[in-house]
């Protein structure tokens, strides 16, 4: 008999240690947006937003993003002359990125690099049609974010009101430097907000 309750012991024991081992944890996958201005050919006011996805230390992004250049003009009212801010250029990108993201306790460090599909229109301070242009370009991006170090619940009304049991989903706040190697390059560096899983727990 206590050969048999100890036998049950001992299945009961291995099996915790290997539920244990291949309990399933939270997928690596966040969404952010960006706000900043950036500086060259496209450059100007810039946004965007991205898609994230990693696993272990390989991060997998589709990005979207966007700058408007302005400049100064004049209009003539009679004798004088009023200063206006004009749109004199618009750019926009998709762009599918690959890199390396290092995670330690709550900040995460990441370098990606790929390909994109750019458009560009330049708006001239005469009467002369604007200028489009597509090409293709090489996007990179430098992204430091601070998020959640333990599992928690999510808040809501900035932050105060706790809802839900404790759950890997977390807000995130950071700052990006990016950029565009292409006929028209940029680069620049902007605030990140993000909403996702953006580590394991």
């Amino acid at each position: 008999m206590k050969k048999l309750i100890l036998a049950c012991w001992l299945c009961l024991g291995v099996r915790a240690a290997y539920a244990q081992q291949t309990e399933k944890t939270n997928p690596i996958i966040f969404a952010d947006t960006y706000v900043g201005f950036a500086g060259g050919r496209a450059g100007g006011f810039a946004v965007g937003a991205g898609l994230n996805y990693q696993v272990n230390r390989h991060v997998f992004a589709l990005r979207y993003g966007g700058a408007v250049g302005l400049g100064t003009g004049a209009i003539l009212m009679g004798m004088m002359a009023l200063p206006t801010i004009r749109v004199e250029r618009e750019s926009s990108e998709i762009a599918a990125m690959y890199g390396w993201r290092f995670i330690k306790d709550n900040r995460s460090l990441s370098f990606s690099l790929g390909a994109s599909h750019n458009r560009h229109t330049f708006y001239p301070a005469d009467d002369s049609p604007e200028r489009k242009y597509v090409y293709l370009g090489l996007p990179f991006e430098v992204d430091l974010k601070i998020f959640k170090s333990n599992k928690d619940r999510f808040r809501i009304l900035y932050g105060l009101v706790p809802i839900g049991k404790p759950t890997a989903f977390s807000r995130s706040i950071g700052f990006k430097f990016f950029g565009n190697v292409s006929r028209n390059s940029y680069a620049g560096l902007g605030i990140t907000f993000g909403l996702g899983m953006h580590k394991t727990y």
